[in-house]
């Protein structure tokens, strides 16, 4: 099954081999590392799934057997869904020649992630509508 990000409310940014994504819906945040960064950045980028494998063999020193790498990637993406990161898609046409080249790769490894909602109280607040007089993050009594 193809995949895209969630279309509303979910903003995604990458760096150094990281990738930070913020539910402003839900409030919470996750950071997603290696692996899980990698399969996250190709389903932002709409890549079919047929062309993941050839990306991943030309980026790690070693990857698992087909069906463990399957089963982790599928795993993944189940959470992903569940969490509502991401939606099932169409057919996809994005296109890339490599995974970036922001961190070091070495032997593949599960995809983890790490999900956080420290900060739902102040990512949910509406900053014009529910903050007080002092301003965000500030809310507004009730």
């Amino acid at each position: 099954m193809e995949y895209r990000l969630r279309q509303s409310d979910l903003s995604i940014e990458r760096l150094d081999g990281e990738i930070i994504a913020i539910d402003f819906l839900s409030g919470k945040y996750g950071s997603f590392i290696g692996p899980s960064a990698d399969v996250l950045w190709l389903v932002q980028l709409g890549v079919p799934r047929k062309n993941w494998v050839k990306l991943l063999e030309d980026s790690f020193v070693s990857l698992p057997g087909s069906e463990e790498l399957e089963s982790d990637v599928d795993a993944f993406l189940q959470s992903m869904a569940d969490l509502g990161i991401i939606e099932p898609a169409g057919e996809l046409d994005g296109m890339v020649d490599s995974l970036p080249a922001d961190y070091v790769r070495g032997i593949w490894t599960p995809p983890v992630y790490a999900i956080e909602d420290d900060l739902v109280d102040l990512l949910v607040i509406d900053p014009i509508h529910d903050t007080s007089d002092d301003g965000w993050p500030q809310a507004a009594p009730q």
